[in-house]
């Protein structure tokens, strides 16, 4: 009789983990779709004024606003930026900058409050790999947003409350200055 409990048992624990497993894909399936049409939403919206907006063959969506000057930042290099950045859906999750700063809207860099500026290596993993991918972009003094796809940002596991599982990222990044890797 203790054979059939426990095979009754272990039965039971299998069905439940099963089941719970499918409802755990099922559930992470539809946050990634509702992110991807918030995505889609905003990506469509900026195609209003950008038609030709195409992402880069890495996923990364770059809009330049201002070139900058000097050589392009390259792997190695240390650099400092000014940055806010937000979800499609506009909800600015971080910034070093305060100010005339909207969630969407391209901020007025001349206009801000700046606190420190937040400074890595591009290329060494100190930041989401799509930081270090978009940053090659980019010169000293140049302003551009980049459209960050979850593969390439937090994916299903933001290390912020703030940042919902699965949301493409979005920034508006000064480059302030290049330190070029010796």
């Amino acid at each position: 009789m203790r054979k059939i409990y426990l095979i009754t048992g272990i039965l039971f624990i299998a069905l439940l983990w099963i089941g719970c497993g499918e409802n755990q894909n099922s559930s992470a399936k539809e946050l990634r779709e509702a992110e991807q049409a918030i995505t889609d939403e905003y990506l469509d919206a900026l195609r209003d004024s950008i038609p030709n907006l195409e992402a880069q063959e890495s996923g990364i969506y770059y809009i330049e606003y201002e070139a900058g000057e000097g050589d392009s930042i390259e792997d190695g290099d240390e650099v400092e930026v000014y940055y806010y950045g937000m979800m499609c859906d506009s909800l600015i999750f971080d910034a070093n900058i305060y100010g005339d700063v909207e969630g969407g809207d391209v901020p007025d860099f001349e206009n801000v409050i700046y606190y420190d500026p937040f400074s890595f290596t591009v290329g060494a993993g100190e930041v989401i790999s799509g930081w270090d991918l978009a940053a090659l972009n980019m010169k000293e003094g140049g302003v551009a947003q980049w459209i960050i796809p979850e593969s390439l940002g937090y994916g299903a596991y933001p290390t912020s409350s703030y940042i919902r599982s699965y949301a493409t990222l979005v920034f508006f990044v000064k480059i302030y200055k290049v330190h070029p890797s010796e």
